[in-house]
């Protein structure tokens, strides 16, 4: 969570709270990224959203299934 929630401030807000942030943390984050892309499309839909975001996609009638969005990302 730590990699995370830090990896993704910007460097001038991490530099602000005084956020140590190595090369080794970008690596480990890139890392921790394609991993999650690569396993993204794997998880069934039901289990990949939060309830709500269930609900407005029934709601919206999106298809059941994942599909590509238009910026060529799993969703």
């Amino acid at each position: 969570m730590w990699l995370l929630g830090v990896g993704l401030l910007a460097p001038s807000t991490r530099e602000t709270l005084g956020l140590r942030w190595t090369d080794r943390d970008q690596r480990k984050l890139v890392r921790l990224g394609a991993a999650i892309r690569h396993a993204w499309p794997l998880v069934p839909r039901r289990l990949g959203y939060m309830p709500r975001a269930k609900a407005a996609f029934r709601r919206e009638g999106w298809p059941a299934r994942r599909y590509r969005g238009v910026d060529g990302h799993i969703v």
